[in-house]
């Protein structure tokens, strides 16, 4: 179940890059060009995955997890 669950997880995080767009190399060096024509939406892809991880991990630090027997967080 742990490795369904991982590997759910890492199909919607390939699926994000693909639709954001950023599997394309010219978006991230546009983005790392800060000198140049610099382009944010690395950025703003970054901050809303923040966003999106802490609310989950806000949501799911008191309850226990769903295919282990307890939390190892700290």
């Amino acid at each position: 179940m742990l490795v369904l669950a991982g590997l759910i997880c890492g199909f919607v995080f390939g699926w994000g890059l693909l639709i954001s767009g950023m599997t394309q190399p010219a978006k991230v060096l546009a983005f790392l060009d800060v000198l140049g024509a610099w382009d944010p939406s690395l950025l703003v892809v970054m901050a809303s995955a923040l966003a999106v991880g802490s609310a989950g991990y806000a949501f799911a630090r008191p309850r226990t997890p769903m295919f282990a027997t307890r939390n190892l967080w700290p």
